[in-house]
């Protein structure tokens, strides 16, 4: 849904360390552009960092910057990690979602304070997004419509310091029944989801771990299983309306 996850922010968050990879690893990498040997003359800037002349868009980034003050409303934060530049970083975003209105960014240091310090996510020190939506139902529909869980969703208003999970936003009626046997390919709308109730689950005391990869395989199937013997459901180990239920009066606030 911001981040959203909801279900992100649903989080949409920080990247793992150690350990070798699995299927359920929350893993993510930060890739810095090489840079390039030195020279005897003097070094040619860098296209992405020559300020622009534009004052709507002084990184030269494509669209245009809008700070928010805070009771601005919820965006959907694009990028979870910085490029190169924070030019790049915003580039890379209008790239990846070229069909998003109300595509911008923002200078979280010139905007509501809250933006400076989201828990478990990446500080950008510039921050694209698309909004600002004037609820967060509506901030994650639009997240859903991207299908992308790297994006997580965000109230701008001061004392707001965590993502949303979209899941709480939805009537329980809209979730998906989710389980090992239908995710057998993580993409898309399933891997969303998938990655949004991850992160609930962690935030409900199920994935000390914090896995959050998006695939719901042997790992997730029993983290479902104890919050439903927890409960007092059946145990299936799938999230069925009842857990969903159960896991929303958990995390929702």
């Amino acid at each position: 849904m911001i981040l959203i996850i909801g279900l992100a922010g649903y989080s949409l968050g920080k990247s793992a360390t150690g350990g070798a990879k699995s299927s359920e690893a929350n893993t993510s990498t930060n890739g810095a552009a090489p840079t390039p040997e030195a020279s005897s003359s003097e070094p040619e800037q860098i296209a992405s960092d020559v300020p622009s002349t534009d004052s709507q868009d002084p990184l030269g980034a494509g669209v245009s910057q809008q700070d928010l003050e805070c009771g601005s409303g919820y965006i959907v934060v694009l990028s979870s990690y910085e490029a190169s530049s924070p030019a790049e970083t915003v580039r890379l975003a209008v790239s990846k979602f070229s069909g998003v209105a109300d595509l911008h960014y923002l200078d979280p240091t010139q905007s509501c304070e809250n933006l400076t310090a989201i828990n478990d996510k990446h500080a950008l020190p510039i921050v694209p997004y698309a909004g600002p939506f004037t609820d967060a139902s509506s901030a994650c529909r639009a997240r859903m419509d991207y299908l992308d869980p790297s994006t997580y969703v965000l109230n701008v208003n001061a004392g707001y310091s965590n993502a949303i999970y979209c899941s709480c936003e939805m009537g329980v009626d809209q979730l998906p029944a989710l389980n090992s046997v239908t995710d057998a390919d993580p993409v898309g709308d399933n891997r969303f989801w998938v990655q949004g109730l991850q992160y609930m689950l962690w935030a409900a005391g199920y994935n000390p771990r914090k896995l959050v990869g998006g695939h719901f395989g042997p790992l997730t199937t029993q983290m479902v299983s104890q919050l439903q013997r927890d409960n007092g459901l059946l145990v299936t180990g799938e999230m069925n309306r009842e857990t969903w239920d159960q896991l929303n009066a958990l995390v929702c606030p």
